[in-house]
């Protein structure tokens, strides 16, 4: 769905440890709900989906929103070739739905 040039640009101006540390820390427990937008890349898996499904519950409540995203990967919801209409546009149109 990316092009490689493009992915390798993205990376390498990842800091290389966050997603680490990210991984190995428990979210905190949300308190109230907010506003949830989710993308859940389905070639990450049935799995993955079903984390996201239920993060985005978990702190929007029933009014979360997940879009899932046939033949992504994780990078693709980012630089993939089609991201321009299926993620940023939904994006803008969910902000300016809500007012924003």
């Amino acid at each position: 769905m990316s092009d490689v040039a493009v992915v390798a640009t993205l990376l390498r101006s990842y800091d290389r440890w966050w997603p680490g540390a990210a991984l190995s820390g428990k979210p905190p427990a949300p308190r109230t709900t907010l506003p949830v937008l989710a993308f859940a890349s389905r070639n990450m898996g049935p799995e993955w989906v079903k984390a996201v499904r239920s993060a985005a519950g978990a702190w929007g409540g029933d009014g979360a929103v997940v879009r899932e995203l046939p033949g992504y990967g994780h990078l693709d919801v980012l630089v993939g070739r089609r991201a321009a209409q299926e993620v940023f546009e939904p994006v803008r149109a969910w902000i300016v739905g809500r007012g924003g």
